[in-house]
C-alpha cells in the first residue's frame, strides 16, 4: 500500500508540474549524397533536392528538481518532398526521442506572480525514427510521358541527435508559446539503390549519406497546473 501511494504521489506530482507542447514548423534540409544524385542524374546543374519540408512535433515536458532543468519525451513527424520532371520523391520520417532542457532566462513582471511572463532554454535531444522513403519514376514511351510511373520505397530505423533553442511567452497561466530554432542530425541515411534507380550510370555509394534538417517553428505550451 505504501509502494502504491508512494507512485499515486510522484505521477500526481509530475503531472502538476509538467506541461504539453505542440510544434508546427517548416524545415530546411541538407542530403549530400542524393543531392549529387539528383543533379547528377536528372538536373544536369545545381538544384535543391527535397531542401524544403514541414514537421509537427508533440511533447510532455516535466521539471526536474533541479532548477531550471527539464525532460521532456517528444513525437515528431517530417515531411519533405521533391518533384523534377514526373519524378517525385518522399521522405516521411516518425522519430521518438527524448529532450533534456535548461533554462537560460527568465523574466517576471511582477514578483507576486507565480509564472514568468518570458522565459528562454537549450535543449539537447536524442532519438530514433522509423523513415518512409518513396520514388516515382516517370514511364516515356517515344519520348513522351506516359502518365504512368514506377514506385519504389525504401525504409530503415535511424537514429538523430539535436539541439534546440526554445523560447516562451506567457499569455496565462495555462498557455504559452513563442518561436523555435533547432537543428536535428541523423548521421546515417541509407538508400543504396536510389542513385541507379535514378541513373544506372550513378554509383551506389551515393545512396550512403546523412542528413541535416533545420528548423523553424512555433511551439504552443499548455500546463496542466500553476
Amino acid at each position: 500500500m505504501k509502494i502504491f501511494l508512494s507512485l499515486l504521489f510522484t505521477l500526481t506530482l509530475g503531472i502538476a508540474n509538467s506541461q504539453l507542447g505542440v510544434q508546427v514548423a517548416s524545415t530546411y534540409n541538407s542530403i549530400p549524397g542524393w543531392q549529387i544524385a539528383f543533379e547528377n542524374g536528372l538536373t544536369g546543374k545545381h538544384s535543391p533536392f527535397m531542401r524544403y519540408g514541414s514537421m509537427i512535433s508533440f511533447r510532455y515536458q516535466m521539471d526536474l528538481h533541479t532548477e531550471g532543468f527539464y525532460l521532456a519525451p517528444a513525437i515528431a513527424i517530417d515531411r519533405n518532398t521533391q518533384d523534377f520532371h514526373f519524378h517525385h520523391f518522399e521522405l516521411i520520417g516518425y522519430n521518438l526521442g527524448g529532450i533534456l532542457g535548461y533554462r537560460f532566462l527568465t523574466i517576471k513582471k511582477d514578483e507576486k506572480v507565480a509564472h514568468p511572463s518570458f522565459s528562454a532554454g537549450i535543449e539537447l535531444s536524442a532519438g530514433a525514427g522509423y523513415l518512409a522513403m518513396r520514388y516515382n519514376r516517370p514511364l516515356f514511351s517515344d519520348g513522351e510521358y506516359t502518365g504512368e510511373q514506377e514506385q519504389f520505397s525504401h525504409n530503415l530505423l535511424a537514429a538523430s541527435f539535436g539541439t534546440h533553442l526554445s523560447t516562451k511567452i506567457f499569455v496565462s497561466e495555462k498557455l504559452g508559446f513563442g518561436p523555435m530554432l533547432s537543428i536535428r542530425y541523423v548521421p546515417h541515411l541509407n538508400w543504396s539503390a536510389l542513385p541507379t534507380l535514378i541513373d544506372p550510370e550513378l554509383p551506389s555509394s551515393l545512396g550512403n549519406t546523412h542528413l541535416f534538417q533545420w528548423t523553424a517553428g512555433v511551439l504552443v505550451h499548455w500546463h496542466f497546473a500553476n
